[in-house]
């Protein structure tokens, strides 16, 4: 397999893995580890008919993954397989280098060892499917069993499944043949269903559990042994490059004699920034000033003028005086741009040439602010052991014990036939987040259960649902306004797994939720009707919880137990993978 496909794959790994059933603030109406109706429903015109050019029928009585009372069949491993490509990689296929017109088990994730991707997805869902059964038998002996609400939502998806043939102008058993392989049916895609929305059920109080069980002292000892997963750095940084130039195979003379002043030239440049950069103003004003020094502006205004001013007959071309006027005007505009973006473009006061002038100015302008200028910020660098072996030169400078704000380096790195002087300006140094997470308690209420304003959209956000929320927040409001009041409003109502999240990360939720939840406008018992693309919220304010790297630290220990957890409940319940059966899963 060829380099690029292997970075591609393993991607595709880290999406796999991290896809198995966890607990998570989920906006959604249930928590299923494969939730494939309503993306069905937005794709089916486009991948119908893929799962049909598949090989045979998988027969029912063929067990891919089983335990003790449980099983995956063949046709059931089809229908995860194509339900988890279509929700999480069918938007990315091109990325991993999947054609979407083509059916998966006809194109080769490894070509060299005859491994398609199909079958690349049916061995690694086998694993989780065998973890996802271990927290069903989990589930069996605690006696926790799907609730109404929760079998309600299958049967919903189902009978979405149902509409998008009937609109597709096939039966339920053709379109689900065509959607998830030959022999899939309506029962497989049920239990299907059940056994992704047990698995994630059980794992959600499995998960508590473990998490309740941490101590302070574990979070933090978790903390401090793994650096990497924590510590950040942010930075200033600009790279100049020098590049060999060659006509033919091997460099002339000449050429490598012009590649070592290149070099020459670049690091001086670099050398002349680190010297200049003070501060981070004077680190960027260094770098606005280079991009627009008299020979740099010039050559870009050039460029982009021969392009711009085929829309002016030739006898109307301006003057080189008036080019130089114009060049003038655009570095004056750049470089007050950069202090205040709303700044005013020139005025040509030309007719004839100005949507030239525009177009030049909005080309340096983007070349010089937008993708350059406004890049320098670097933030988020993970930290490296900056001792070890392996240590990048970056690392050993940035996360260096005596490393300081303010602090500037050149990273060098020289080749044959490229080099680059990096320049990394040190604005914050290595660090954990403090910024206090955030807890809220908010009931969903959506048009599934409310009523859509159409029917073909299905959009959640309806106008019956607004209007629901409006209701539940006036029912609340008739309280004693407690938080103790708002759960138990929330338990009545709610369409979410959860009415309380406590220490939330930012950005770990909707958009619109997020910017709610982390506004410096919120305060205790702060109420309020939002709406996402998952329908509309009544909120509840509880207030600032733990510091983000605690939550963070939190979180992963507990998931890394819940892992550990896996090989004892496989083994306790007969966890088996027929890996026989899955090689014929096609």
């Amino acid at each position: 397999m060829g380099k690029g496909n292997r970075s591609r794959t393993l991607h595709a790994t880290e999406i796999i893995e991290n896809s198995a059933p966890k607990k998570s603030a989920d906006k959604s109406t249930t928590i299923t580890w494969i939730i494939v109706a309503l993306v069905a429903l937005l794709i089916a015109a486009s991948i119908l008919l893929n799962a049909a050019n598949t090989n045979g029928w998988v027969l029912k009585s063929k067990v891919a993954v089983k335990s003790n009372n449980f099983k995956v069949t063949g046709t059931m491993l089809s229908y995860f397989v194509y339900a988890y490509y279509q929700q999480y990689y069918y938007s990315y296929a091109s990325y991993f280098g999947i054609t979407t017109g083509t059916a998966l088990d006809q194109q080769y994730y490894d070509e060299d060892n005859d491994i398609t991707w199909f079958d690349y997805f049916a061995n690694a869902l086998s694993s989780q499917l065998a973890q996802s059964l271990s927290l069903c038998e989990e589930a069996k002996a605690r006696g926790i069993t799907l609730d109404s609400t929760e079998t309600s939502n299958i049967d919903s998806q189902i009978d979405e499944i149902k509409s998008a043939a009937k609109t597709n102008g096939y039966t339920t058993s053709t379109y689900l043949s065509l959607m998830f392989g030959n022999g899939v049916t309506e029962s497989d895609v049920r239990t299907a269903m059940e056994i992704s929305t047990l698995a994630s059920k059980c794992y959600n109080e499995l998960y508590d559990e473990e998490k309740a069980k941490l101590t302070e002292s574990d979070v933090q000892g978790y903390f401090e042994a793994n650096p990497s997963k924590f510590l950040s750095a942010d930075t200033l940084q600009y790279t100049f490059k020098a590049t060999m130039t060659t006509a033919d195979a091997e460099a002339t003379e000449a050429e490598t004699a012009q590649y070592t002043a290149d070099k020459e030239n670049m690091l001086a440049k670099a050398n002349a920034l680190k010297a200049a950069a003070t501060s981070e103003d004077a680190f960027k004003q260094w770098i606005l000033d280079d991009l627009t020094n008299a020979d740099s502006a010039k050559a870009l205004f050039d460029t982009n003028f021969a392009t711009a001013s085929s829309v002016i007959a030739e006898e109307n071309l301006p003057s080189d005086e008036v080019k130089t006027e114009a060049l003038t005007k655009i570095l004056d505009y750049i470089k007050a741009s950069a202090v205040n973006p709303d700044t005013s473009a020139p005025d040509w006061g030309n007719a004839v040439y100005s949507s030239a002038f525009n177009a030049v100015c909005s080309n340096m302008y983007s070349s010089i602010i937008t993708s350059t200028y406004n890049t320098l910020a670097v933030d988020d660098v993970t930290y490296e052991e900056p001792n070890a072996e392996t240590a990048s030169d970056t690392a050993k400078f940035l996360f260096a014990a005596e490393r300081a704000v303010g602090d500037v380096e050149v990273i060098t790195a020289e080749g044959e036939t490229e080099s680059t002087y990096t320049v990394i300006f040190v604005t914050k140094t290595a660090a954990a987040d403090d910024t206090p997470t955030r807890s809220v308690a908010h009931i969903l209420l959506t048009g599934a259960v409310y009523g859509y304003d159409d029917e073909e959209t299905q959009d959640p956000a309806s106008t019956a649902a607004q209007t629901k929320a409006s209701e539940v927040l006036n029912e609340y409001l008739d309280t004693d306004r407690t938080l103790d009041d708002f759960l138990a409003i929330g338990e009545k109502y709610t369409e979410d797994s959860s009415v309380e999240y406590d220490d939330v990360v930012e950005g770990d939720m909707a958009t619109e939720f997020n910017d709610w939840l982390f506004s410096s406008e919120r305060y205790e018992g702060n109420v309020d009707i939002i709406k996402t693309d998952y329908g509309y919220h009544v909120m509840y304010y509880i207030g600032e919880g733990v510091a983000t790297w605690y939550a963070q630290a939190r979180t992963s220990l507990t998931s890394e137990k819940m892992t550990e957890m896996y090989d004892t409940l496989a083994e306790k319940y007969n966890v088996t993978i027929n890996d026989k059966v899955v090689k014929t899963v096609e």
